[in-house]
């Protein structure tokens, strides 16, 4: 039991062996990061590209701040983007459901109005 636990740790240390990581390791990974923390990174990071840009362009914008949020957190784009959408369907719900303050923003607003267009046109 114990060489197999060393094979395993080896796997995850070599970029060339992460095809074989087990799923099931991905979402501890995951299960350790902060999803408040992660949504709040990705907020501020849109923001600033917002800023920068002008205005937000999701094909340009969200890459890079999934990317940033992976490379800080220790996980994947993927995996980020993830997190990041569980944490906003936990914040709209509340907010819909009346058991936060938490105010949507307009570029949130402008999502999902883009979304029920999608669903329902």
């Amino acid at each position: 039991m114990i060489a197999n636990d060393s094979r395993e740790k080896d796997s995850l240390s070599h970029p060339e062996h992460a095809s074989h990581v087990n799923l099931f390791l991905r979402k501890d990974v995951c299960a350790l990061v902060d999803k408040k923390i992660l949504y709040s990174f990705c907020v501020r990071k849109w923001e600033e590209l917002e800023q920068k840009d002008g205005e937000y362009n999701p094909e340009r914008h969200d890459p890079i701040v999934l990317k940033a949020a992976g490379r800080k957190f220790g996980i994947t784009p993927e995996e980020a983007g993830i997190i990041y959408d569980q944490e906003l369907a936990v914040l709209t719900e509340n907010a819909i459901t009346g058991k936060s303050n938490y105010v949507l923003t307009p570029r949130l607003k402008a999502i999902l109005d883009r979304e029920r267009k999608e669903r329902f046109s």
